[in-house]
């Protein structure tokens, strides 16, 4: 039940972020990426957010939060869902932050 919960207000941040960026959502295509950690999360709430609204959400895999940033600043992605802050390079780009929530993670090894 807490991931269907945090999906939907992932979902909902990423509608907002999406209708923000996009001036005609109507058929429109909203290309993410950015940190491996979301691409199935992005898969998984792919059909819900196009059902809620309009806009098909593709999440384009392998790009990392450094390659995602570089294709938001050249117009190839509409976003990127960051897994660090934006470098001084990044920002001088033009890239603003908007952090809208943070998740952690934790890795366990025996």
């Amino acid at each position: 039940m807490i991931v269907k919960i945090h999906i939907g207000l992932f979902s909902a941040v990423l509608s907002i972020s999406a209708l923000a960026t996009l001036a005609d959502a109507s058929a429109a295509t909203l290309k993410v990426g950015g940190t491996g950690a979301v691409t199935e999360l992005l898969n998984q709430i792919g059909p819900a957010f196009e059902a809620e609204t309009g806009i098909v959400l593709e999440g384009v895999p392998s790009l990392g939060t450094s390659g995602a940033n570089a294709a938001v600043a050249d117009g190839v992605l509409g976003l990127t869902v960051a897994g660090r802050d934006l470098s001084a390079k990044e920002t001088a780009r033009g890239l603003t932050v908007a952090a809208i929530l943070r998740t952690p993670f934790g890795l366990a090894t025996s």
